[in-house]
């Protein structure tokens, strides 16, 4: 087992010497092709960019992610809150019969 950092986020990562725990990156990719040779400054500087764009990209792609979950809850808690609702109805509904007369003490209508 190694231990190394990811290349777009910058995330500790394990891995088994085995396994591959994640696609290569566009910019690892371009770093592989050029292997050994020494790169111009410019050269490097792109693939750095590319890096920075993949790593605004994953970014962008969490967020995402996380809105989405925050959307579901409020929905649920949203769906919660009108049954809630609906429950709180039925019950002032039914006391009104009730006080009215035109139900028994167990809700059946009379």
């Amino acid at each position: 087992m190694s231990a190394g950092v990811h290349p777009s986020t910058g995330a500790l990562v394990l891995t088994h010497p085995e396994v591959d725990p994640s696609p290569p990156t566009v910019a690892g990719r371009l770093q592989s092709a050029l292997g050994p040779y020494p790169c111009s400054d410019e050269v490097n500087r792109c693939i750095e960019e590319v890096r920075d764009l993949e790593a605004d990209n994953d970014r962008r792609r969490m967020l995402a992610q996380d809105d989405h979950v925050l959307r579901m809850s409020v929905a649920r808690r949203l769906r919660r809150a009108r049954r809630a609702g609906e429950a709180l109805e039925d019950a002032v509904d039914e006391a009104i019969e009730l006080l009215e007369g035109r139900c028994g003490p167990w809700g059946a209508v009379r």
